[in-house]
């Protein structure tokens, strides 16, 4: 049974605001969301921006806990990750699979887009998902009851939903 009201803090990696337009490495904001069945509430977009040495590393310029500054190679991922404390789910258009496996240790989903799409339409499937048929991916997040009988995490993966 689908609790009433079910959160889900949502990420997406964008370099325009209003499209999952980036991977999670070289996007330049983080944009997060609180999402519910029947609204979502925009929380916070932190900025990151390249390092001086042209490495291609970011550090983030507001919304991430103090001490998420890179300090070596591996810095703009470590900083990037810092900053998806908390969250459920994060839509991104490339990762890592290290990256993947590193985020989904710390309890955030990652999905990968294909093609860009809006953050609206992404959270609009989200919605439906939340109400309808969640997969069993998001039933973990929402720690909904069993999914139902047959469902396996094959057929459950974030391609199938979006």
């Amino acid at each position: 049974m689908i609790p009433p009201q079910p959160h889900l803090k949502a990420a997406f990696s964008t370099n325009s605001l209003a499209w999952v337009d980036a991977g999670f490495v070289r996007a330049r904001h983080l944009v997060f969301y609180d999402v519910t069945p029947t609204r979502a509430d925009f929380l916070d977009a932190p900025e990151f921006r390249p390092v001086a040495s042209g490495i291609g590393e970011s550090r983030p310029a507001s919304g991430c806990p103090a001490g998420a500054e890179p300090a070596h190679l591996d810095g703009s991922v470590a900083a990037r990750l810092a900053c998806l404390e908390g969250c459920g789910v994060l839509f991104t258009t490339a990762l890592s699979d290290h990256t993947a496996l590193r985020m989904t240790r710390e309890g955030t989903f990652p999905v990968v887009i294909e093609r860009r799409r809006a953050i609206e339409d992404v959270i609009a499937r989200l919605q439906v998902l939340m109400t309808r048929d969640p997969p069993l991916w998001m039933c973990r997040l929402l720690r909904y009851g069993r999914p139902p009988l047959g469902r396996t995490a094959l057929m459950s993966s974030a391609h199938d939903a979006f």
